[in-house]
């Protein structure tokens, strides 16, 4: 057993090492002394597609001037693999092991926005970003994107389902056109209900309502509590943001609130997000 389990690692490695590459940048320098030498970075990527396209995560690549590329079936507790070029040192791609941690992670900017994310113990280590985690059958189930400093033992990566959908959005339109609706917002938990006197137990506070936005056409307003869209209850706002993943730019949605006790029933249709 110990042999077969060894044999699927190698095998793993084999084959997803293969498409993973070394992402190298180079931004314009500061000012004096500086201006001599430009500052560089290094993350990980995945090869897309046979013309060239390579899937990295955002910040590898942001702001760089010059970037030289050098070569929903998960469940908690299954092993994966982290592969990657970590700090760019030579010798091809690194592998830390590990287990999917939670499936349902939330990274977030602000109010209302992030992405849905896989937690995972496997080490992503600066440099891996952008690289591969992969399943014992080598096959690609999430792109390494983040760790919490001084915290060991927690990673985080986008599932694969998610990074594809943005990956074709660019390789389309340059951009990721996302669906939006403009509500920033909050999970609404027993402190929250108890403040604002909230009869629901789950959903998401509008703490914020952007002007003109479809969330504003439809009527929503700040001290709403959106509980369900299309018929689907929210638990908060990773939920509400896994629901306008799932939606495209121009769908009509029906969306459920409670208001100041009150329960309320409009439609919004979905527009471009504008940033």
């Amino acid at each position: 057993m110990l042999a077969d389990l060894q044999n699927a690692y190698i095998q793993a490695v084999e084959r997803a090492g293969a498409s993973t590459v070394n992402v190298s940048t180079a931004q314009r320098p500061y000012g004096p002394p500086w201006g001599q030498w430009p500052r560089r970075g290094f993350g990980s990527g995945v090869i897309l597609d046979d013309k060239g396209h390579i899937l990295t995560t955002h910040h590898v690549v942001d702001g760089a001037e010059k970037v030289i590329v050098t070569s929903d079936e998960l469940k908690v507790g299954q092993p994966v693999l982290a592969i990657g070029n970590p700090l760019g040192l030579p010798g091809g791609p690194t592998v830390t092991s590990g287990v999917v941690s939670s499936l349902r992670r939330h990274l977030g900017r602000g109010p209302g926005d992030g992405i849905p994310v896989i937690q995972t113990d496997a080490a992503v280590n600066p440099g891996n970003s952008g690289g591969p985690l992969v399943d014992l059958r080598g096959r690609v189930v999430a792109i390494n994107t983040a760790t919490i400093p001084y915290a060991e033992g927690i990673g985080f990566a986008i599932p694969i389902n998610a990074a594809l959908a943005a990956a074709r959005e660019i390789v389309a339109h340059g951009h990721v056109q996302r669906p939006w609706l403009g509500i920033g917002g909050y999970d609404v938990d027993r402190r929250l209900a108890a403040y604002y006197g909230i009869e629901s137990r789950h959903g998401v506070f509008a703490a914020e309502i952007t002007p003109g936005s479809p969330a504003e056409g439809a009527g929503l307003q700040v001290g709403d509590v959106v509980t369900s869209i299309g018929g689907k209850p929210l638990t908060g706002v990773a939920d509400l943001v896994a629901a306008l993943r799932e939606r495209t730019i121009g769908d009509s949605i029906e969306i459920e609130a409670e208001r100041r006790g009150q329960r309320v029933h409009v439609k919004a249709t979905l527009g471009a997000r504008p940033w």
